[in-house]
């Protein structure tokens, strides 16, 4: 008969702490598992937020432009209407109310250009400052699923390495039972206390190899 137990008999002679210990690994990965999954969704859900309030940013700065050319459009049009419904005098005051149009319109456009330069640069601080934060809030996920993942990665080697030790000790205790059970029961020799036996054995994959060499008897 073979040395090596079946499937089923295998089953039933585990132990009850390795039992509690892959039910206990077995629920640790599957929470892991779950906490991914809600991670993922919470940052698709973060992501299209931030996408929705890009949108309606922009939306809001469009209308805001739309309105200030609309202002500025009416009042270019009242001071136009302005000046046509006072007629100069002379042509000397003519040139003068052009000149001092053209001033008006110069420094309205200087104001304006000033504003909308300065909202610019406000726009662009903001724009950076938001720009470092999510690139700090990307590197510190980046290193909290590495560390996770390292955590797994080094739970399985000790695993893996845990079980190979069962698998080593077992088939080693299995090949010392069967040299015990086929030895010859001799008692009529007597050898001396050094250099009656050398054994040398290594293990290679599951099934360790022996070797026996009788030096004195």
């Amino acid at each position: 008969p073979s040395t090596v137990p079946g499937n089923w008999q295998h089953l039933q002679k585990v132990p009850d702490k390795i039992v509690q210990a892959s039910i206990k690994i077995q629920a640790w990965w599957r929470g892991t598992l779950v906490r991914r999954t809600l991670l993922l969704a919470a940052l698709s859900a973060w992501i299209i937020q931030r996408w929705w309030r890009q949108t309606k940013a922009r939306l809001q700065e469009k209308e805001l432009q739309e309105v200030m050319r609309r202002n500025l459009r009416q009042v270019q049009a009242a001071v136009k209407l302005q000046s046509w419904s006072r007629p100069p005098k002379n042509v000397r005051s003519l040139k003068r109310i052009q000149a001092a149009s053209k001033i008006q319109a110069s420094w309205r456009g200087f104001l304006v250009r000033q504003t909308l330069l300065t909202a610019a640069l406000n726009a662009w601080i903001i724009q950076c400052w938001w720009r470092n934060i999510l690139h700090k809030q990307l590197l510190k996920r980046r290193l909290v699923l590495l560390r996770i993942y390292v955590i797994e990665e080094e739970a399985a080697v000790r695993l893996q390495a845990w079980v190979r030790m069962q698998q080593c000790r077992r088939y080693f205790s299995q090949v010392c039972n069967t040299l015990c059970v086929a030895q010859p029961l001799d008692r009529s020799l007597t050898f001396k206390n050094e250099d009656i036996f050398q054994v040398q054995y290594e293990v290679v994959s599951k099934q360790p190899e022996f070797h026996i060499e009788i030096l004195s008897l």
